[in-house]
């Protein structure tokens, strides 16, 4: 069964929404220049409160492996999202598995995502490449530039996705899980609890 992570929450509130709505994974923003941003504080609450079995996954694009892997531990964090290059330095460092997230803008990044040099993450997050963005362009990459690709890690499709062609790219592209954030928004940061069960329903559909 396809996974689904609900990305950018913000409030207990969102939270258990999103897991109402069949969510496996909530993701939370520890980047300060994310209008999804939460303390760590208030991520730390937000996942202590979670039901057993749902993945807190905190969102890093910046910072020293010792800082990340302090924040990941007091946040108690289940997975680390990284999205500040390959993440060779945090392995090892960071005690919760690592997702590494690539930008997909070419058939040379795909390729570049699908060979990677160096230890392996426990995940891989495809999205889409925006200049100056490090993620959550809300934005549909070309899947196609994935086609005849094989990966050496389960990974997560990211990019632009909603209720309206999530079903179309599991169909075509057949990833481990999908990643929403803006597709199931009234605004940013607020999610809006039909949506969410909208996508979630279109995505196990196929």
């Amino acid at each position: 069964m396809i996974r689904i992570k609900i990305c950018g929450i913000t409030s207990r509130k969102d939270a258990f929404a999103a897991v109402d709505a069949g969510a496996d994974a909530l993701g939370f923003m520890m980047h300060r220049a994310s209008p999804r941003a939460v303390t760590p504080r208030k991520a730390r609450e937000i996942a202590a409160s979670l039901p057993r079995g749902t993945v807190a996954v905190g969102v890093f694009v910046s910072g020293s492996a010792r800082s990340v892997a302090a924040t990941a531990d007091y946040c108690g964090f289940h997975l680390v999202q990284w999205h500040g290059g390959y993440p060779r330095p945090l392995l090892g460092v960071v005690r919760a598995p690592v997702m590494a997230a690539f930008r997909i803008g070419s058939r040379k990044d795909a390729i570049r995502a699908a060979k990677p040099s160096g230890p392996l993450p426990a995940l891989f997050l495809l999205d889409s490449r925006e200049k100056g963005r490090p993620g959550g362009t809300g934005r549909v990459f070309d899947w196609s530039l994935l086609a005849g690709l094989g990966f050496p890690v389960p990974f997560f499709l990211a990019g632009g996705l909603d209720r309206f062609n999530v079903a179309t790219a599991v169909r075509k592209v057949r990833p481990f899980g999908v990643d929403v954030s803006t597709g199931v928004e009234r605004s940013p940061g607020a999610k809006d609890p039909g949506l969410m069960r909208a996508f979630v329903r279109e995505a196990r559909a196929v």
